[in-house]
């Protein structure tokens, strides 16, 4: 299988809930560190890029998801 395949995942529901929650946690870790002022400023950059490349729309594709469960 090639990484932009798509796949399956039976899941249960209450499991979504717990990946979208620790999603959270972590983009507000980085955000916690992004306001650090003894955070480098490089390593604000990185975790900036981080919470909008990858968290951000992994967490939009699991509510979008979760939306069109409910439906």
């Amino acid at each position: 299988m090639k990484n932009n395949d798509m796949m399956t995942i039976k899941i249960e529901r209450t499991k979504v809930i717990d990946l979208k929650m620790a999603i959270t946690s972590v983009i507000s870790d980085f955000e916690d560190e992004i306001n650090s002022p003894k955070t480098s400023e490089s390593r604000k950059e990185i975790a900036k890029k981080s919470i909008e490349n990858r968290w951000q729309p992994l967490l939009k594709t699991l509510e979008e998801q979760f939306k069109e469960q409910d439906k």
